[in-house]
């Protein structure tokens, strides 16, 4: 039984992501080549909903690609 049997399909679209402000920082920060960016990658990370545990994974890639990018840019 899934979330949206459980509250009905009328009431579904009320249901709200408990974690979009660290989601939309993560994000943020991640594609700034943040180190807050990894913080809020590991938060939602270790989060049990799978939409959290998604977008940790994706922040905390990007943070590390965004990190590598600012890093080789700012040697050379």
């Amino acid at each position: 039984m899934t979330r949206i049997d459980e509250i009905g399909p009328e009431k579904a679209t009320e249901v709200k992501y408990p974690h979009r402000l660290a989601t939309i920082l993560g994000y943020v920060f991640g594609f700034l080549g943040g180190w807050l960016g990894l913080v809020f990658g590991i938060y939602l990370l270790r989060r049990e909903h799978p939409r959290a545990k998604y977008h940790g994974k994706i922040i905390l890639i990007v943070t590390v690609v965004m990190i590598i990018f600012w890093t080789f840019l700012w040697i050379v």
